[in-house]
């Protein structure tokens, strides 16, 4: 037994002295090479149960020999998502809605459409082609990267401007059906019985807006009948070109209207003009513009006394507002008004205003109230001698549709 123990000691104990050592061995070249790849400023590997880590955006310094230090974008999932920054340092990522008129609107991955202002947004980066509107009137399309009071429009031959110029941003390369919107309000009104009577209001606006210019084409109306007779018979048709020349001020280069009324003894009234218009208040909620033009006023009467004349032309100064607020995230209130003053003076001044209350019902649809005073400052008595009351006054409530 002896003989056995010493026989065993003499050939495994030096076969398991060579295998410490060749461990040690490894162990010490594995902490060098680790060593070295630290060094190297490689990453170790991550661990099989790790989970990735979404992070933000980052923006990296880039100079060059005739250009100061700037920001080129760095993008998470460049080809999905663009991203903004706010002051507060928290990162969205999302779709740019658009931007105008110093507010963002942005739909952001898990919260929705966000309308942010300007001043609270820090940093924007876009992979995708988006068409930017600059002071003077200067368009860019290209990717996008605003940060520390610079804009950078991306593209063969990247452009920087001054964040202070930027007037407009939309996504996309420019398409026609991207410019147009609107608005359709209808209301129908019946009743029966011992007053049989029948009315109906439309109201539609048709907008198209670029990054230089704006068309708009309303329409307000009502018909409506009593005991089987008209008694309601009113439209009023208005169109103007306005071409923005700042942020604020715009021209309306050309405008017109078109009015008919039988009960105010007007067949038609027709008034071609002009004019320069300002947006004095501006917040995300709210905007409040001016205007004021000239124009040439031609009006045909329904019937008129012998020897009457059946037409009349002046000149008219016009002047009018519009206000329009998001009181809450379910109303809206939009205010227009219109003069039309007769030259020379004593021609009478003519007034239009119009009132809406707009009630979000669901994502689609609103509850429309609508309150309409029109005013003629010198109506014109009819054939029978009958002159029409100077102001009328109609209240709607209709189903409306933005679109």
């Amino acid at each position: 037994m002896a003989m056995a123990r010493r026989i065993f000691h003499h050939l495994f104990c030096p076969l398991a002295l060579v295998n410490r050592a060749t461990i040690v061995l490894l162990l010490s070249c594995l902490c060098i090479f680790h060593g070295v790849a630290l060094a190297a400023g490689e990453e170790p590997p991550a661990q099989e149960n790790e989970v990735p880590r979404s992070e933000p955006p980052v923006e990296e310094p880039v100079a060059t020999e005739n250009q100061p230090t700037r920001f080129a974008p760095v993008i998470a999932d460049p080809t999905d998502f663009d991203w903004i920054k706010l002051t507060s340092g928290e990162w969205l990522k999302g779709e740019i809605i658009v931007f105008r008129q110093d507010r963002l609107t942005f739909d952001s991955d898990k919260l929705g459409e966000l309308t942010f202002d300007w001043n609270d947004v820090d940093t924007v980066q876009s992979p995708h082609q988006n068409t930017v509107l600059f002071e003077g009137r200067i368009t860019a399309t290209g990717t996008l990267l605003i940060h520390e009071g610079v804009v950078i429009v991306g593209g063969e031959e990247p452009k920087q401007f001054n964040r202070s110029d930027l007037m407009t941003i939309v996504p996309g390369v420019p398409k026609e059906i991207n410019y147009w919107s609107g608005k359709l309000s209808v209301g129908f009104d019946f009743r029966s019985g011992n007053t049989n009577q029948r009315d109906l209001t439309a109201y539609l606006l048709i907008r198209r807006r670029t990054t230089v210019s704006r068309f708009e084409l309303t329409y307000n109306g009502a018909i409506g009948t009593l005991e089987g007779k008209a008694s309601t018979n009113n439209h009023r048709t208005n169109g103007k070109f306005d071409r923005f020349i700042t942020k604020h001020l715009y021209l309306t280069l050309v405008s017109m209207e078109a009015f008919r009324d039988p009960f105010q003894n007007i067949a038609y009234r027709l008034l071609p003009g002009a004019g320069i218009g300002y947006t004095a208040y501006e917040t995300k909620d709210t905007q409040w513009d001016f205007t004021l033009g000239g124009g040439a006023r031609y009006t045909r009467y329904e019937s008129v006394a012998e020897g009457q004349s059946d037409s009349d032309f002046t000149g008219a100064v016009l002047a009018g507002t519009s206000y329009d607020t998001d009181v809450t995230e379910w109303l809206d209130i939009f205010v227009n008004y219109g003069a039309q003053i007769g030259v020379p003076f004593d021609k009478g001044t003519d007034h239009h205003l119009l009132t809406q209350l707009s009630f979000d019902l669901t994502d689609l649809f609103k509850l429309d109230i609508s309150v309409t005073w029109d005013h003629v400052g010198r109506p014109v008595a009819d054939a029978e001698g009958v002159v029409p009351k100077k102001d009328d006054v109609r209240m709607t409530l209709g189903l409306g549709v933005d679109f």
